[in-house]
């Protein structure tokens, strides 16, 4: 058998008896993806799961669309520290909304362009998909998802779908009205940038902000030596880089990196990188990043911790 999704009945036209789906259940064999939609085959990562599991619910509740976390899954817009218990569908009532067969329905107002087809099942727009996470954390996991969106990449690719403009996702907030967590969504939309590549470099940025560090340039451009470079944030003689790697055993891109590093520090700018273990230390981050600034000349006084 392949991994394919399966519903109850054409597993069992495969021969494998309901005891056998049970046991296949509790032994991991056999995934229950939602109720009565199985699949056969190979677990993948934790997030790949996760998408299943939309898909196959998506597939199985027509009736209501994909959203939330669930949307951004699908799209692959970061939806910081989310939990993945549950798959959260829309439906375009009032009430009606609640938790049941491991799907979070939420009533919200869904307009024409608010959806769109996604791996087979109605899921909710980019843009809609944006606000929606914003709406549902905190103002971490709001830049995250609407920086996400309206990236402008670096270079032209058919593959990226194009950003998502800023007045657009404000249109999409208002329609949505009075409920908890616009305010978030709006304050995030005023915090949001263009040129963030990936959820490290916006938690990074809205960390600086709070604090009130100096505003970095980003993504500034640098011809050093011959090669050609890009900063992710950028002050006058320091560059800083948020590395989304971590450790890794790639030598070439060890290579890469510290050629980089040694071509910057000889056109006389430092350098300051860091990590996500260094991003879930807030304190150690504030440490980190306001010595290379103060050290740097950038930073006359270090401003407090403020968590």
């Amino acid at each position: 058998m392949g991994t394919e999704m399966m519903s109850r009945a054409a597993l069992l036209a495969t021969g494998v008896t309901p005891a056998g789906i049970a046991a296949g259940v509790r032994d991991g064999s056999i995934r229950r993806l939602a109720h009565g939609v199985y699949e056969v085959g190979p677990r993948g990562d934790v997030y790949s799961e996760y998408r299943r599991r939309v898909i196959a619910a998506g597939l199985l509740c027509q009736s209501a669309t994909v959203s939330h976390q669930s949307a951004a899954a699908l799209h692959g817009i970061p939806a910081h520290d989310a939990d993945l218990g549950l798959v959260h569908m829309t439906i375009n009532h009032r009430h009606g909304g609640g938790i049941r067969r491991g799907r979070h329905i939420h009533p919200r107002p869904l307009g024409a362009g608010d959806t769109v087809w996604l791996e087979g099942v109605s899921a909710t727009s980019r843009a809609r998909t944006a606000i929606d996470v914003a709406t549902s954390g905190d103002l971490e996991r709001a830049v995250c998802a609407i920086d996400a969106v309206r990236v402008v990449p670096r270079y032209p690719d058919p593959d990226i779908p194009p950003p998502v403009p800023p007045e657009e996702l404000a249109e999409t907030t208002d329609r949505l009205g009075i409920r908890p967590g616009v305010r978030i969504a709006r304050q995030a939309l005023t915090l949001s940038v263009e040129h963030s590549e990936s959820p490290g470099e916006s938690r990074s940025r809205l960390m600086m902000h709070l604090w009130k560090l100096p505003p970095p340039r980003l993504q500034e451009y640098y011809h050093l030596s011959g090669s050609d470079y890009w900063a992710d944030f950028a002050w006058d003689g320091i560059i800083g880089e948020f590395d989304g790697y971590g450790k890794y055993d790639d030598r070439e891109r060890i290579k890469r990196e510290k050629q980089r590093d040694s071509d910057f520090r000889a056109a006389g700018i430092a350098v300051v990188r860091w990590t996500w273990n260094d991003l879930a230390d807030r304190r150690r981050f504030h440490a980190l990043i306001t010595h290379a600034l103060r050290s740097a000349g950038v930073l006359h006084r270090v401003p407090p911790f403020l968590g």
